[in-house]
């Protein structure tokens, strides 16, 4: 999302780009030029923006660093650099450092700008976005209610931090399973973006896909495809199907595959995941992790064993790799299982020998038990061996056909 308090210097820096120089040129002909650290400065930050878009994480966050290392701190655009820098840390797994300059973009938005400004809802909602990463949402759910509050002072209803802060809240609030507050908070942002923008847009895309989520936690999957499909079909329209947004497009519907247990198509969606992301980002990446691990689960509930221990084992090599690079981070960000505990899991069932009881047969005891009656008195001990047997797996399995364990449990 573009951040309102830069749009005025952004514009500036993006006429400058398309005036001069090609951008691999660009900072080598300033220097030449003896342009002042400032100058510089800004045009590193618009540099590590293109790269940040183009998912060239290591050059945009020393583009980032450079800027950082230029600006006079005691001046605004000291905050947009860190708040910039923070979002390249957090792409590159460098949790604890994205945490510092967050803290630090606020810090020096308060004292410039006081505790109301839209530059102040700017850094609040930065901060916000570092610590939803790292899993603490409750904390990133007050950061961004305030960010909006402040920038509904500031901005119209239907304006663009407007909508930023809500998409963000959306997604918060998917990833604290509250699901019918996420698709609240997803529609307004939705609506802004479709009266903003007026057709195709790369941001109204992004809403649509994050906005499937918990559309598909809901089971509305009608109303998930659709929207999955909507922002597909804008990004190819706009010539942008090769952009890394796309990459969770398709992820989010190999998560919707899996909903309806359409596991075949599911698998072929997360190879390309898989693929695109090792192009896009590298081995170290979460979403690399991430995607071996859905077609691990996959596998496993398509009961081939050997597969989904070799998946899991291919992402554990992708953590490791992160670990390295995140160090400690890794281990409080939001985005990154463990593979360990799912190959441990694996191993106690391959020394067990074959399963005592198949998967299938299990499931369809339990669907017997639901369609039935539960309440029968002929079916109680039936159903206390069957969900015995099975609700200790739930979480290991993820739910079958669609249902969650919140829905069985009910």
């Amino acid at each position: 999302m573009t951040l309102p308090g830069t749009l005025a210097r952004r514009a500036a820096i993006a006429l400058l780009l398309i005036i001069s120089l090609p951008t691999a040129r660009l900072a080598t002909a300033l220097e030449l030029n003896d342009a002042t650290d400032a100058d510089q400065a800004e045009v590193w930050i618009e540099l590590a923006r293109e790269h940040l878009d183009r998912a060239d994480f290591g050059e945009a966050t020393r583009l980032a660093e450079s800027a950082v290392a230029a600006i006079d701190v005691t001046t605004p655009a000291a905050i947009d650099a860190q708040i910039l820098l923070a979002e390249c840390y957090n792409s590159v797994g460098r949790y604890d450092e994205a945490l510092v300059a967050s803290r630090a973009a606020l810090a020096r938005s308060r004292e410039l700008h006081g505790d109301a400004h839209p530059v102040v809802a700017d850094a609040l909602a930065g901060l916000s976005t570092t610590v939803w990463r790292r899993a603490d949402h409750a904390e990133a759910e007050r950061l961004q209610r305030e960010a909006l509050a402040m920038r509904r002072e500031f901005f119209p209803e239907n304006s663009d931090p407007v909508m930023s802060s809500l998409a963000a809240l959306g997604l918060i609030l998917n990833s604290d399973r509250r699901f019918e507050e996420s698709v609240a908070s997803h529609e307004p942002a939705i609506a802004i973006g479709r009266e903003l923008y007026g057709g195709d847009h790369a941001e109204l895309a992004g809403m649509l896909s994050n906005y499937s989520i918990p559309l598909q936690h809901l089971r509305r999957f009608d109303d998930a495809e659709a929207a999955l499909n909507e922002a597909r079909a804008m990004m190819q329209r706009l010539g942008r199907d090769d952009d890394p947004s796309v990459t969770y497009m398709i992820q989010n519907l190999g998560g919707l595959s899996i909903y309806r247990n359409d596991l075949p198509r599911a698998h072929e969606l997360y190879r390309q995941v898989e693929a695109r992301h090792l192009r896009e980002k590298g081995e170290a990446f979460e979403g690399v992790v991430a995607g071996r691990m859905a077609l691990g689960k996959i596998a496993y509930r398509m009961d081939d064993l050997e597969r989904s221990r070799a998946m899991y084992a291919s992402a554990a090599v992708s953590y490791d790799l992160g670990r390295l690079r995140a160090g400690r981070g890794i281990e409080r960000a939001a985005f990154w299982e463990s593979p360990y505990e799912k190959l441990g899991a694996l191993e106690v069932e391959r020394k067990k020998g074959p399963r005592a009881a198949p998967r299938a047969r299990l499931l369809q005891e339990i669907r017997e038990i639901v369609t039935g009656g539960i309440a029968s008195v002929n079916l109680l001990p039936k159903a206390s061996r069957c969900l015995i047997e099975m609700l200790p797996k739930w979480t290991k399995w993820g739910g079958f056909n669609g249902e969650s364990y919140d829905d069985v449990h009910t």
